[in-house]
């Protein structure tokens, strides 16, 4: 699901959970920048994908959070965001911006004038602020979050229980 409330424009964070961990002083160490790091190049490693930091985080997230949801009405989020990550994150994409996410849609013949038009529609800002909602009144706190049988999963790390209870609950029906 996606989605979010009112949020810093920086970093995407959501005003709904309170301070933002990414802005001043890390309030764990989980935040601070080499443990972050070291954690996504481990992860990047472990599923053989490409990872560069980008060198700039001061970029809309807001934006990104449209273009998934343009996507996502164009039946295509899967690929889109795929495409997009593997953009930014593997090959050095950068700038972040509106440009770079209507040149991949445009690569993907993703309908590139209906993807432009969605991206700025109040009907898709509309569905970004609804999810976000929802997300928080389900108790999200964070991205990937998942919601199997109404169980919340968060985190990469918990895919492997993610996939545990999908495959149990197709076993049972």
């Amino acid at each position: 699901m996606y989605g979010c409330l009112d949020t810093c424009p920086r970093t995407g964070y959501s005003s709904a959970r309170g301070r933002d961990p990414f802005v001043g002083p890390a309030p764990s160490g989980q935040y601070e920048w080499p443990y972050r790091e070291a954690d996504a190049e481990a992860w990047a490693d472990f599923y053989g994908i490409p990872y560069h930091e980008p060198r700039s985080h001061d970029f809309d997230s807001r934006l990104l959070v449209r273009a998934s949801a343009a996507s996502r009405e164009l039946d295509r989020v899967v690929e889109y965001s795929w495409e997009l990550s593997l953009e930014v994150y593997g090959r050095r994409a950068w700038p972040i911006d509106e440009a770079l996410c209507l040149r991949v849609a445009h690569a993907m013949q993703l309908e590139p004038p209906r993807f432009a038009e969605l991206l700025h529609s109040s009907r898709i800002e509309q569905a970004v602020k609804s999810s976000g909602r929802e997300a928080f009144e389900r108790g999200a706190f964070g991205v990937p979050t998942f919601f199997v049988n109404g169980q919340m999963f968060w985190g990469n790390d918990r895919l492997p229980l993610v996939r545990h209870v999908l495959q149990k609950a197709s076993s049972n029906a």
